[in-house]
């Protein structure tokens, strides 16, 4: 009987045992975010790991040096938003798994945050140089110099100031604004971009040409009546647009280069299409 009551107190206790033992410690962190050795992470970045197994709680650590510096102790939550992070910095850090059989150290991991991009500078030298005149009113392509450390550009044109925008974000430094109209004045602004901000350049001008004299505009710069005499309504024209001079009485008219008529007391040039004044 004494032995069998002792094989009872046995048996109850290694039952005790096995049911009530505790578990094995926690398997380590895995999976970060961001990946180990991950560069240009932003400074806004929250870090996070896959759950480890039998793992209760975690202590995160991270700083600038090894080791790194406890930030978080026995959080059950597997992310942490850090305090605001340096730009262009490396950081390490590390997760330990904990639960009541013990802690098990994580991996130290480490990922540099992403440097800071001053602002570009302001685009310039503009092609046709600013205040230019006699520009071409085709083929006319708009050009300026890459501005320092812009990834894209903005460009405003028009023949009112400010000029209205007409391309966004564009990589090239050339514009082509298309057909213009002749003796016309132009404005036109560039913009540089890039991820820290933009840079606004001055508003430049030029002046198409306007364009080759016509027969007509050539008539009238060239031919008019200087000289008129009373009695024999005698009237002398320079022949300039033509290169020579002529004379001419009553109804008829005549010169080197250039026919003339008159109808009553108006004169026509015959050649260029132009009604002269009347007497």
């Amino acid at each position: 009987m004494s032995t069998m009551r002792s094989a009872a107190v046995v048996c109850l206790l290694l039952c005790t045992t096995i049911v009530f033992a505790a578990p094995p410690p926690p398997n380590q962190a895995s999976a970060p975010s961001p990946v180990n050795g991950a560069t240009a992470v932003p400074t806004t970045t929250v870090l996070s790991w896959a759950a480890a197994s039998r793992a209760q709680r975690y202590d995160v650590f991270i700083g600038t040096t090894l080791p790194p510096t406890l930030v978080s102790a026995d959080q059950t939550a597997t992310s942490l938003q850090p305090a605001v992070l340096s730009s262009g910095t490396t950081y390490f850090w590390r997760v330990d798994s904990k639960n009541q059989s013990g802690t098990t150290t994580g991996v130290t991991w480490s990922f540099t945050t992403a440097a800071v991009t001053a602002s570009p500078g302001a685009p310039a030298s503009p092609s046709p140089a600013d205040n230019a005149t006699g520009v071409a009113a085709t083929s006319t392509m708009l050009a300026w110099s890459a501005a320092a450390r812009a990834t894209s550009y903005d460009v405003a044109f028009g023949a009112s100031t400010p000029p209205p925008l007409v391309a966004q974000q564009q990589t090239t430094t050339q514009f082509n604004p298309g057909a213009l109209a002749a003796g016309t004045t132009y404005y036109w602004q560039v913009t540089a971009r890039n991820s820290a901000g933009t840079n606004a350049g001055p508003v430049w001008r030029f002046t198409t040409t306007t364009g080759a004299a016509t027969g007509t505009t050539l008539a009238r710069a060239k031919v008019a009546p200087i000289r008129r005499e009373r009695k024999a309504r005698i009237l002398v024209f320079p022949c300039n647009a033509v290169g020579a001079r002529y004379r001419t009485t009553h109804n008829q008219a005549s010169c080197s280069r250039m026919s003339l008529v008159i109808l009553f007391e108006q004169w026509v040039a015959v050649d260029l299409g132009i009604g002269l004044r009347r007497r």
